[in-house]
């Protein structure tokens, strides 16, 4: 009867072990990479958050890949900075629109998986004028190769994607009364990046649309591509 007992309680306790095991390893492995912030600020004028990888990939690609986020950032900032300069040695702008002047930088992760990261870096600066402006800069990273896939890299050879994603282009621009001025074609370097369900297709302001609408996002779920995407990619 001991014995029972005994075993009964060991078995209850490998039970809640594996359960434990089960939990921590999920929460683990949903994340491949670490991702974390470099801040920048200098009073109202510069408010950044960059991406930056601690691990999940080679250390040569981690240094390339941060890199490149730091200076998409600084390169945009050191634009608005002279634009600002000249900006605000103009007698003909209000003063108080020459204190208005912003310049904010984030980012967010779409996808992190063992396969993917994916994210975005989201600019915005106001230089004067009716309003600010706003643009996406998208990363998307294989992490058993190290290597940053362009749009067409996410699709069987000889797939006619192009095709397939203007139609839905086309259709979502209808649905939505989008003008889409100047949309041809989806290229094989159309901006883009993934999430756990699907692509997500993105322009910026002006670019098929008029300022009002801003950054133009369409998703398409990998259901809905199965049958032309790379393994890899679909979930």
């Amino acid at each position: 009867m001991k014995n029972s007992v005994s075993l009964g309680k060991k078995q209850l306790w490998i039970c809640m072990l594996t359960l434990l095991l089960s939990f921590y390893c999920v929460n683990f492995v949903s994340a491949a990479v670490s991702v974390t912030s470099i801040q920048m600020e200098q009073g109202k004028l510069l408010v950044a958050t960059i991406p930056q990888f601690e691990s999940g990939m080679d250390a040569g690609f981690l240094g390339e890949y941060n890199e490149t986020y730091r200076q998409i950032v600084l390169t945009a900032f050191s634009k608005f900075e002279k634009a600002g300069f000249e900006i605000r040695m103009s007698s003909q702008l209000p003063e108080h629109m020459k204190n208005a002047l912003t310049f904010h930088a984030g980012y967010e992760v779409y996808r992190n998986d063992l396969q993917f990261v994916s994210l975005a870096q989201k600019i915005y600066q106001y230089t004067g004028g009716a309003h600010g402006i706003s643009w996406l800069t998208a990363s998307t990273i294989n992490l058993q190769t190290g290597r940053s896939y362009k749009l067409s890299d996410l699709f069987a050879e000889g797939a006619d994607y192009s095709e397939r994603l203007g139609e839905v282009v086309r259709r979502e621009g209808a649905k939505r009364k989008l003008p889409l001025w100047g949309f041809k074609e989806v290229r094989p370097d159309s901006a883009f990046y993934l999430t756990d369900e699907g692509v997500v297709l993105f322009f910026q302001p002006y670019e098929i649309a008029p300022y009002s609408e801003g950054i133009v996002r369409i998703f398409v779920s990998y259901r809905d591509l199965a049958d032309i995407l790379q393994p890899e990619v679909g979930r």
